[in-house]
């Protein structure tokens, strides 16, 4: 019976069982060393749910394979499960080479999936691809905006502040005309203090003796 249930769940990824649950045969899932610019295959595993399906297709296997009727078939299966549910704590039941059924302390079933052989699963190479004219949305601040309009805003700002020094050389353009302009209007005589000065007479500070 566990080689049969085996087979039908790597054939169809799922496998009920009455009054237990459903095997699932979930796909795994890749992970990206990005140290080491590779990505590891995804590994398959075995999952039981509580969640219980249809068994109709899978009695109808059970019966040819074992060339049986179906109403045996189904009693097979279920005592097959019953002795899933009457296991002890910490007690196991392994199904072929899919993993095994264990009991926990709480009388919860579950099952543990084999660990599949790395070297089936090699690890590729994986290198980020960098689209510079793809847009991407971004968060900065509080603002969500997007690559395309960051980088016109950067743009424009490098703009102006590469062209600060053309505004600082009209103004000074602008301030030599004044003062050019100021000085070449007024007369030549009356840049600096060209008023004369008359000499004031000193006075006698002394007597002199004229014999």
């Amino acid at each position: 019976m566990e080689k049969l249930l085996t087979a039908w769940l790597y054939d169809y990824k799922s496998c009920p069982l009455p009054s237990v649950g459903t095997l699932l045969l979930q796909p795994g899932f890749a992970k990206i060393l990005p140290g080491e610019n590779s990505m590891t295959a995804p590994v398959p595993f075995i999952e039981l749910s509580k969640k219980e399906s249809s068994s109709y297709a899978l009695l109808d296997f059970i019966a040819a394979q074992k060339q049986i009727t179906a109403p045996e078939a189904e009693s097979l299966l279920q005592h097959f499960c019953d002795s899933l549910n009457q296991l002890k704590a910490y007690q196991e039941l392994p199904l072929s080479a899919a993993g095994s059924f264990y009991m926990d302390a709480n009388r919860a079933l579950h099952f543990k999936s084999v660990q599949l052989p790395i070297t089936y699963f090699p690890e590729v190479d994986a290198e980020r691809v960098i689209h510079p004219d793809a847009s991407h949305n971004m968060l900065v601040g509080d603002n969500h905006t997007n690559t395309t309009a960051m980088t016109e805003f950067l743009q424009e700002e490098a703009i102006v502040k590469s062209k600060w020094w053309i505004p600082a050389i009209i103004l000074g353009l602008v301030a030599a005309t004044v003062i050019l302009f100021y000085y070449s209007s007024q007369p030549i005589c009356q840049s600096g203090n060209l008023i004369p000065v008359n000499p004031i007479a000193a006075s006698n500070s002394f007597i002199t003796n004229d014999k």
